[in-house]
């Protein structure tokens, strides 16, 4: 059973309603979750397909409040000339500043090769952890948080360890890791997007858990694998974000304001972040799952259940957070909830632990040292 399947059990807790957790509604172990991917007609607790589910009813829930225009939804415009010319910069540049391998946090690596072992070494995790202050210093925090706290200090990591546990411990230690590839690589290029930096950081970690939680819940799709994809399905947007700030920087592409800046990101990412993945050789599911979760349609069954679990929490978070109506991530919502077989009550419900997530992820990450 891997650390990231285990880490699930913790990410209940904070997440769960009941405060507790290890165990889903229907009283099962979470241990065996996410396993293997669910054979042929296996669905766990989801449905067959519900084609209730519309463009206008993703609207209602994302958007509460809001009149939805009529129709399916508003026909978005082509990207002006500035957007399409720095868009372009950015995948140029990138493309001739590709990252090496050994630029993927090393740390995090280990911490998960460590935490894999069946018979992991605490004091080893410790000293691992304490090799970095910052993700030391974010793991006492935790540790000593409202979420946590329990009438004690907890003055040491392994003290950590066993408050929170090991699975918990390098679930925090791997996001703050991971927390370096969302950041500009120099003062005055974080200083240009500071607020940006961070939302799209706490952006992926809630895709990331809320995407595994569901997929555990449900019994479908690997948790382990859909926690990874949340974090880097998007991570040509951060990227992105650093190769236009070099470009500012350098005088070679012009200042624009955040508007603009949310839609060149959008037209780059992709190949920014397929890019990336190839430069870090990461594993091919997280490769295939960056360049095909925009995809118009994406085939129903088990080898796609990953992709379409993605697909599905990262646009609804996505509409969430927009101030505009979005017809094409939408009908890519759609066709993926139908592809998975979500009825509107379990849509309901996932949006609400969207957002629950969120709040969570940013209790846990607000402070990244």
């Amino acid at each position: 059973m891997s650390w990231l399947q285990r880490a699930n059990d913790w990410l209940r807790r904070p997440f769960g309603s009941d405060g507790g957790g290890g165990d889903d509604d229907d009283g099962s172990s979470t241990g065996r979750r996410g396993a293997s991917m669910p054979g042929p007609g296996r669905r766990g607790a989801l449905g067959p397909a519900d084609t209730e589910v519309t463009v206008r009813h993703i609207f209602s829930l994302t958007n509460p409040g809001l009149v939805k225009p009529l129709g399916d939804g508003l026909v978005p415009h082509p990207d002006d000339s500035l957007t399409v010319d720095v868009a372009d910069k950015i995948v140029r540049y990138f493309g001739e500043h590709r990252p090496e391998p050994k630029s993927f946090p090393a740390l995090a690596t280990r911490i998960i090769d460590l935490a894999e072992q069946p018979e992991a070494d605490l004091a080893e995790l410790s000293r691992l952890i304490e090799q970095d202050p910052a993700i030391a210093i974010k793991v006492l925090q935790v540790a000593n948080s409202a979420l946590y706290h329990r009438e004690f200090e907890v003055g040491t990591v392994r003290a950590a360890i066993g408050h929170l546990g090991m699975f918990a411990v390098a679930n925090v230690a791997v996001g703050v890791a991971c927390r370096s590839l969302y950041d500009g690589e120099s003062r005055a290029e974080y200083a240009l997007f500071p607020d940006m930096w961070k939302e799209l950081f706490l952006q992926s970690m809630t895709v990331a858990y809320a995407a595994s939680q569901f997929a555990q819940e449900k019994d479908i799709g690997r948790p382990d694998q859909i926690f990874l994809a949340g974090m880097f399905h998007d991570i040509g947007k951060t990227l992105g974000l650093r190769s236009l700030a070099a470009l500012i920087l350098a005088e070679q592409a012009p200042r624009i304001d955040e508007h603009h800046v949310k839609k060149v990101l959008e037209r780059a990412h992709l190949a920014v972040g397929v890019e990336a993945h190839m430069g870090w050789q990461l594993p091919q599911f997280l490769s295939t799952i960056c360049r095909r979760h925009h995809d118009d349609e994406v085939a129903a069954g088990p080898d796609y259940t990953e992709l379409h679990i993605i697909r599905v929490v990262s646009g609804l978070n996505t509409l969430r957070l927009s101030a505009s109506f979005d017809r094409d991530l939408s009908r890519q919502i759609r066709q993926s909830v139908h592809a998975l077989g979500i009825g509107q009550q379990q849509l309901r419900a996932l949006t609400s632990s969207i957002r629950q997530a969120q709040e969570r992820v940013t209790e846990l990450f607000s402070v990244t040292g």
